[in-house]
């Protein structure tokens, strides 16, 4: 395995690897292309595929939140993904 050294990044006085990219490159604001190219989901839809996979899950929460001893933080849980 090769070791890193200070060496091998580029300091901050470097000039630009990438001049014809604008610094807002991957930025939902300013020039350039915005999130979307970078090919990862965005927060809204990450968030739906959660609470999805949440929901199916949600009956086993249910009868581990009416065991005996379950702590009242997991039961207001529970409770808090039941109104998603």
């Amino acid at each position: 395995m090769l070791s890193r050294t200070p060496e091998d990044s580029p300091m901050l006085t470097d000039p630009t690897n990438r001049p014809g990219e604008p610094l807002t490159a991957g930025l939902d604001v300013g020039p350039g292309p915005n999130s979307d190219a970078l090919g990862i989901p965005s927060y809204g839809t990450q968030r739906d595929e959660d609470v999805q996979t949440l929901k199916k899950m949600l009956p086993d929460f249910k009868s581990a939140a009416n065991m005996e001893g379950a702590p009242s933080s997991f039961k207001s849980l529970v409770a808090y993904l039941s109104r998603l």
